[in-house]
């Protein structure tokens, strides 16, 4: 008993452990009743086994409401998580658009300072020869934003894609978390069916 009773304290604080198994290991019903106050801390635990003890129906009951709560826990983290990601993406979005305002502006910067450079006289040649210079540096910059622009739009792609890998496994996720529940039910209804056979 005092050993289930440390094991909840630990369980208060810890949020990691998923699985655990008490069946058979000498649980008495007041040991049983303690363990699961403790557990009300935890949100992490997903199944407890506790076959094979002395644990009464209510203290049952109350383990069972607690690891629900914990699996509705579980579950609502994964649309917050893609929640996140749509805001990620919806912020690349728009800094992708800012970066093809900013190009529209230096493709026209350097239309307007090329109009200028055609005006230019030949006695000036010294002056053109570094306009000319200003406008390779713009017509470079130019260069390395529509790379970038092309590698943002490259890693939109794949965020997309991995956006949509990433709904298909959570699906999946979900749909293997719904037979692990309905198994874990029906293990549970079966042993209170022999709990209350053996009590009567």
């Amino acid at each position: 008993d005092q050993g289930t009773i440390a094991l909840g304290v630990a369980l208060a604080s810890n949020v990691s452990l998923e699985v655990l198994k008490l069946g058979s290991n000498h649980v008495s019903d007041e040991a049983g009743r303690a363990f699961c106050s403790l557990l009300e801390k935890n949100k992490t635990v997903q199944s407890v086994t506790i076959k094979g003890n002395q644990v009464d129906h209510a203290a049952q009951a109350k383990l069972k409401k607690i690891l629900k709560r914990n699996k509705e826990h579980k579950e609502n983290e994964i649309p917050n998580k893609l929640h996140k990601e749509v805001i990620r993406l919806h912020y690349q979005q728009c800094k992708l658009q800012e970066a093809n305002h900013e190009l529209m502006y230096h493709q026209k910067a350097r239309m307007k300072l090329q109009e200028e450079m055609d005006g230019h006289d030949a006695r000036l040649m010294q002056e053109r020869e570094e306009a000319e210079k200003k406008s390779h540096e713009l017509l470079e910059k130019v260069r390395r934003e529509e790379q970038e622009l092309d590698d943002l739009a490259q890693k939109r792609q794949t965020k997309e894609k991995d956006f949509i890998k990433f709904q298909e496994d959570v699906k999946v996720d979900i749909e293997r978390l719904n037979e692990r529940l309905e198994e874990e039910i029906g293990r549970r209804e079966a042993c209170e069916v022999t709990l209350r056979e053996k009590r009567e």
